[in-house]
Order: C-alpha cells, then sequence, then structure tokens
C-alpha cells in the first residue's frame, strides 16, 4: 500500500511459552526491539526514520525457550 508516511503497526504477539524479545524489521534490518517477559506482548509503533521509496516490515518474535515466530511481509510504498 502507499500513503504520505508510514501508518503504526499495531503488534500484537502470542507465544506457546514466556516472550523474551518482539522485533519489527524493515528490509531486513531490526528497527524496533521490545523486550518481553510474559506470554502476550502488544505495542504500537510508528517509523520515524522512513526510507524513501518501498520497504517492507514484518515482526519476529523470540520465545524463552528459543522457538522463533515471523509475520507475513507488508509492503509499503512511500507517497511523498
Amino acid at each position: 500500500f502507499g500513503a504520505p508516511s508510514p501508518p503504526p503497526l499495531a503488534v500484537y504477539v502470542r507465544g506457546t511459552a514466556l516472550l523474551e524479545q518482539v522485533d519489527v524489521i524493515r528490509n531486513n534490518r531490526v528497527v524496533h526491539s521490545a523486550p518481553a517477559s510474559g506470554p502476550e506482548v502488544r505495542f504500537t509503533w510508528t517509523d520515524s526514520d522512513p526510507q524513501p521509496g518501498e520497504a517492507w516490515y514484518y515482526i519476529r518474535a523470540r520465545q524463552q525457550d528459543g522457538q522463533l515466530v515471523w509475520s507475513s511481509p507488508i509492503w509499503f510504498q512511500s507517497r511523498r
């Protein structure tokens, strides 16, 4: 999708064990990390340093037992 600026990402992760960390990844680079200590994490994040052109974002969560999960990517096109 396209817009003048990236919209806020509403993140909700529920693990099968205690979560350790949840990362927002833009174009294969971690741009935000949220520590976790329970089985669920919720937060809203907006990219304060968007890159010109196209970018893709996804969420990666790591549980304390080492298991990982990823969301599907979302592609964003800056329309400035």
